[in-house]
């Protein structure tokens, strides 16, 4: 720790050295109003005193505040001291308006000071610094940092102009391969978290759904989605986000033409279509999470489910993977392994094999218990399971088991396993969790079974679907 702490110290000396900074003491025995006057003196004067003794008098600002306190009589009213202040927000040395920047973090407070800042139209140079230049890294992490202080202090008076600051940078910094973009788009979903309504007004809503498809690391992609989730699993915040642009997480899937970005070049249209469908894959399995997604995926227009499930009738084995692989997921089963062998894919399958969640340095014998032993309170309503009996429905309506079918009867080995499996997980589930009156989903076995006897297929299509009826009976 003192090895850390000395090195520390060392950085910032040198972060010091390298912005011109002066170093200015501070006498701290003196009266808090003192010093203040002294410090706000120096910030003023135009002329007479360097940028170094201007920025180490700045720097000095959040010491004064550290050390006496919030409560402490500066001898000066807000209003004047974020007049003081605000000049150094006009400075071109991008030291002094990072410094700046800084002393508002720390010098926000409460609601009251909040309404003095937008009230002085602080608002507006703040913005002006997150945007002025790419360069500017130290400048525009202060500011960014002092937004986020603000929607923490009071996100009800957050200001549009920092929204589409925000907003902006959400939306051209893919193009320009902005540092700030990810931290950019967190504070725009902390946001859109304690005031929907100015985040919807500036178009953040379509930014942060944008984003979900432009981005492939699991964590992100996970965070963009619950924001959105959040909302239309509210009533009152329901209507900020439309059905339209949670559909269009299904576009890379049902749309083999889709391109997320006009300006992708032609040379790397498969890597930009590969990282879309992956971050497509991660995002449809939430959507049918909360019951406000699973109405909008389910409507019987044929925008959601069925065109979705529709894709799987085409003969295209990447795609038809990576959808069966959502459907897992969304029904909360283990994904088999990637293989022809019809017993290996079942075995992986299982639920009573090794896991990694059962190792020593994880769950270890809990983590087995629940996934071997079962449930103990069978006088109790298990609401997971009328979750998922109401979305198996939903599906089986649209068609499910039919498309399974086609997958079976017209792709590669591996994928027929696969779908074979699943369409067997589907059917015991059915049986178990669905009421004797929906007992339709059993018409796709005699259809599967038309296919193994008739001699208008192909040889290897009928060879499937024999292979497939005998390993249902498994």
């Amino acid at each position: 720790a003192a090895v850390r702490g000395r090195s520390l110290r060392a950085v910032k000396r040198r972060a010091r050295h390298e912005s011109g900074e002066e170093s200015v003491i501070v006498d701290f025995t003196r009266a808090a109003s003192k010093n203040l006057r002294e410090i706000l003196a120096n910030i003023c004067r135009p002329v007479g005193i360097s940028d170094g003794r201007k920025l180490g008098h700045l720097n000095n600002f959040p010491k004064l505040l550290c050390h006496y306190g919030p409560d402490v009589d500066w001898g000066l009213t807000s209003e004047e001291i974020i007049k003081c202040v605000r000049v150094s927000l006009l400075s071109e040395r991008k030291e002094i308006r990072a410094a700046g920047l800084r002393v508002f973090r720390y010098f926000l407070k409460d609601a009251a000071t909040m309404e003095l800042l937008l009230r002085l139209k602080v608002d507006y140079l703040i913005a002006r610094c997150l945007d002025i230049a790419q360069s500017n890294d130290g400048e525009r992490v202060q500011a960014l940092r002092l937004i986020r202080k603000m929607v923490y202090v009071s996100p009800s008076l957050f200001p549009r102009s920092l929204v589409n600051t925000l907003v902006s940078v959400g939306n051209e910094g893919s193009q320009e391969r902005d540092r700030l973009l990810r931290a950019s788009l967190c504070v725009l979903c902390e946001l859109a978290i304690h005031n929907p309504s100015v985040v919807s007004r500036c178009g953040g809503i379509s930014t942060i759904l944008n984003h979900v498809l432009d981005c492939h690391l699991s964590r992100i992609n996970e965070a963009l989605m619950a924001t959105v989730l959040h909302l239309i699993n509210q009533p009152q915040t329901r209507c900020y986000v439309r059905a339209v642009e949670l559909q269009q997480m299904l576009a890379p899937f049902t749309d083999f033409h889709y391109r997320h970005s006009a300006d992708t070049p032609d040379s790397h249209i498969s890597d930009a279509r590969e990282t879309t469908l992956l971050a497509s894959k991660m995002a449809i399995a939430p959507i049918s999470r909360p019951w406000p997604g699973v109405v909008v995926l389910c409507k019987p227009d044929g925008s959601g489910v069925e065109s979705l499930l529709g894709v799987l009738c085409i003969p295209n084995n990447e795609v038809r993977q990576r959808i069966m692989d959502i459907l897992f997921d969304i029904f909360r089963l283990t994904i088999p392994c990637w293989t022809e062998d019809f017993t290996v894919a079942l075995k992986s399958s299982d639920p009573s094999t090794f896991q990694d969640s059962w190792q020593l340095s994880n769950g270890f014998v809990v983590e087995e218990a629940k996934s071997v032993l079962p449930s103990r309170l069978s006088s109790r309503t298990n609401l997971i399971e009328n979750y998922l009996g109401l979305v198996l429905s939903a599906f089986l309506n649209a068609g499910l088991l039919e498309s399974l079918v086609e997958v079976i009867r017209s792709s590669d080995n591996h994928n027929s396993v696969r779908a074979t499996i699943l369409l067997g997980e589907l059917l015991h589930m059915a049986n178990r969790l669905l009421p004797h009156e929906c007992g339709q989903h059993s018409h796709c076995l005699p259809s599967l079974v038309n296919l193994a006897a008739s001699f208008d297929v192909s040889a290897q299509e009928r060879q499937r679907a024999s292979t497939a009826v005998m390993c249902l009976n498994r």
